[in-house]
């Protein structure tokens, strides 16, 4: 599975979330994918 949870924001959250996953040890069971909108409403 590569996908359990998605977040949708207009804030970058890249920074916080990093230091978080670093900080909690999780750097070997968390993969961060970042995305574009190709299509925009």
């Amino acid at each position: 599975m590569v996908q359990q949870s998605v977040w949708v924001t207009d804030t970058d959250y890249r920074k916080i979330l990093v230091r978080a996953v670093k900080e909690l040890n999780l750097e070997s069971c968390v993969e961060i994918h970042e995305s574009l909108r190709l299509f925009p409403k």
